[in-house]
């Protein structure tokens, strides 16, 4: 089975892919298959990006033997904000609905 995002680009190839979802999970054992949505107050945050830390979206240090390091954003004013899940956005800290082919 394929899927096709709207750009053309094939996001998903049967065993293979789940296989490689399956070994997402495992490195990141706290990311979901949806964004975390929340308003946000102005201020510095810090994404995790390992998976690792149990304050998802936000690191806890967690990281320290991943080699991984967490996204620093600045956030200008309060607005609500959709911070990726699944750890897999092309635009990360911010979702890009990439879990959407991650099934």
């Amino acid at each position: 089975m394929t899927k096709i995002n709207d750009e053309g680009t094939t996001l998903e190839c049967g065993r293979a892919f789940e296989r490689c979802r399956q070994a997402l999970m495992k490195k990141f054992p706290y990311a979901r298959n949806a964004p975390f949505v929340m308003t946000v107050k102005p201020g510095k945050y810090a994404w995790c990006s390992c998976g690792q830390s149990k304050k998802q979206p936000f690191c806890d240090g967690s990281h320290s033997d991943t080699g991984m390091y967490p996204v620093l954003t600045v956030i200008e004013e309060e607005k609500q904000v959709a911070w990726c899940g699944c750890k897999c956005s092309e635009h990360a800290p911010f979702c890009d609905g990439m879990h959407k082919s991650l099934g």
